[in-house]
């Protein structure tokens, strides 16, 4: 369509235009985003873009270590999110975006994991935050922002790298805007870890145990059931 409109002028003609951009939603494939940026400054070195609609699914009941594009799990809402609002930011020439959608909503012809419901939205439909929330709190916020993602995945799989073993290592996140965080497994520290683009990964061995995640004084607690 970005074409057409060139071909013809008729992408000459307004002062400011806005894009719905969904890249990458089922390929997985983010760059194409970052580089439809670039060609439109390019093209139209003096005319401002507005990025009128970006997002991806993202159901609670579906959780996946390894995400793929319409896979429609959290993690992959995450990694989404990561990507583009860092490509909207850090371009002078996008001076607004628009993510879609702010709240789950009803939408009857929606055949999805969700029927009947558009699930791109940051927070589910009974406002609760979703992981990719505290993202953008982190980015934008100037208050201190710390969360553990993914604690709504209490009851976990895993396989021990080891016969002997109890516990199994999969991956925690961590978003926050301070420089550095500290994850607590049962009051013992698993290190400090430097935080880009708002967010750290640990490796956790986890078994049935509390999670803390200590700033200062204060702690956020994780419950982790594991079945071996």
């Amino acid at each position: 369509m970005q074409a057409i409109y060139d071909k013809y002028g008729v992408g000459n003609i307004p002062m400011t235009v806005g894009w719905n951009r969904y890249d990458g939603l089922g390929t997985g494939h983010f760059q194409s985003f970052s580089n439809f940026l670039d060609e439109e400054k390019e093209q139209h070195p003096t005319r401002p873009i507005f990025i009128s609609e970006y997002g991806v699914g993202a159901d609670a009941r579906i959780h996946n270590l390894n995400p793929e594009g319409c896979d429609y799990s959290i993690e992959y809402q995450q990694h989404f999110h990561e990507y583009y609002l860092p490509e909207i930011l850090k371009r002078k020439y996008v001076v607004g975006a628009s993510l879609w959608n702010l709240v789950d909503f009803g939408s009857a012809l929606r055949q999805e994991s969700m029927p009947h419901v558009n699930n791109k939205g940051i927070m589910h439909q009974n406002r609760d935050p979703k992981d990719v929330y505290y993202y953008y709190q982190a980015m934008l916020s100037k208050e201190p922002v710390v969360h553990i993602a993914s604690r709504d995945w209490t009851l976990r799989t895993g396989t021990p790298n080891d016969s002997t073993d109890n516990f199994a290592y999969q991956a925690v996140k961590i978003y926050s805007n301070l420089k550095e965080v500290e994850l607590f497994l049962n009051h013992k520290s698993l290190g400090k870890q430097p935080v880009n683009n708002c967010f750290t990964v640990y490796n956790v061995p986890f078994i049935d145990a509390k999670i803390y995640l200590k700033y200062g004084q204060r702690l956020l607690i994780i419950n982790i059931y594991m079945m071996i």
